[in-house]
């Protein structure tokens, strides 16, 4: 639990090391089993030294650390956990007081920094062979928006992880002090949820399984009911998604082709119900090799699973357009494989394991929303 805490405490103080001008630049020596609960602990011993306060009470943890505090404002943290791990982080600008950025208008590493900051807090630079001037964030799809991208991407996280509709998360911020509108959440989403999907997608791929259960189900798209094409391997880890309008045999074709392109696998054995299409648009796609089997009841475990994607848009009374229902459902169910803590169907987690697996994931999420 100690770990835990720890996470907690380094989530909680991001913005503040960012606001300090401090981000997290270099990581690990030695990996073991115990290497993220040692990285969570070092990030607390810097939090704490960053922000003023003691670490002694770590000390009675078995946790040794050493601070190097470098000419270039940086912080070098050593934490050893009782002879388990040793990790070095090293938070600052980097080597030399040197600057990881590049012009955004002509590419020069001939950049530097200025003095002041934006109003939330980014660094500003310009650029020494062309003159232009850009912040940390002129690269991203947030550049123009009045709040911090951390909040942002919270927002668009909690959008996605939880049954809440438009309108909840405004006034669930509401209480922290921050104001917005129920159709700045829609903007944010548009916005960020494409890049998250195909980042996610990106990591999945080669990663799946050779035994896939293919299905569709229902979706309804401004008061009409449309098809969402689904698929699992046999651990419950998700293989693609995809909207569509018809459920024909193009879409089939599509499905799978999209399927192999992101997995990059090749399945031995398709399962799927009796719809007429499959069988052709499995021969035509994946193989004439790949073993197709047609029987309801051997798809339960897929059916069981769209009771996510179904549960989730439930409240929001469906989409508006085909467009949105395409980008919600996509970014939604990669989401939902990221943070699943099982890699078997029905394997039992502990409560422990499953936390630190869901923040884990989630600061992993959130960089990523971050950086889009």
């Amino acid at each position: 639990m100690s770990s835990l805490r720890a996470i907690c405490a380094a989530i909680r103080s991001r913005r503040l090391l960012r606001l300090a001008g401090m981000a997290p630049r270099f990581a690990v020596q030695k990996q073991d089993s115990n290497l993220s609960a040692g990285a969570a602990i070092a990030s607390l011993i810097f939090t704490r030294i960053t922000l003023g306060r003691g670490c002694g009470d770590l000390t009675s943890l078995g946790i040794e650390q050493i601070v190097d505090r470098r000419h270039d404002g940086s912080v070098s943290v050593r934490a050893t956990v009782t002879g388990r791990l040793s990790l070095v982080w090293v938070w600052g600008r980097g080597e030399g007081g040197g600057i990881e950025m590049d012009c955004i208008g002509c590419g020069s590493a001939a950049v530097s920094e200025r003095s002041e900051r934006t109003a939330q807090g980014y660094r500003r630079f310009r650029c020494r062979a062309c003159g232009k001037q850009f912040n940390e964030r002129s690269d991203g799809v947030l550049n123009r928006t009045q709040y911090p991208s951390d909040i942002i991407a919270l927002v668009v996280l909690w959008r996605l992880r939880y049954k809440l509709a438009l309108r909840d998360l405004p006034e669930m911020f509401l209480i922290c002090g921050i104001v917005f509108s129920h159709e700045a959440v829609r903007d944010w989403e548009a916005k960020l949820t494409p890049a998250l999907a195909e980042n996610l997608r990106r990591r999945r791929r080669g990663k799946a399984g050779r035994s896939w259960y293919v299905d569709e189900t229902y979706i309804k798209v401004h008061g009409q009911w449309r098809y969402l094409y689904r698929a699992i391997d046999r651990s419950g880890a998700l293989i693609d998604v995809m909207f569509s309008e018809h459920r024909d045999m193009a879409a089939a074709k599509a499905f799978f082709a999209s399927a192999k392109m992101v997995t990059g696998v090749t399945p031995d054995r398709v399962t799927t119900d009796g719809h007429d299409s499959y069988p052709r648009a499995i021969r035509t796609t994946l193989g004439a090799g790949v073993r197709h089997r047609d029987s309801q009841y051997l798809n339960n475990r897929l059916e069981q699973d769209h009771r996510g994607v179904k549960g989730r848009y439930g409240p929001m009374r469906g989409f508006k357009g085909p467009r949105s229902a395409s980008r919600f459902c996509r970014a939604y169910d990669e989401l939902r494989n990221f943070l699943r803590s099982r890699s078997r169907t029905n394997q039992k987690v502990s409560a422990d394991y499953r936390r630190f697996h869901f923040l884990r994931r989630t600061a992993t999420v959130l960089s990523v929303l971050e950086a889009a």
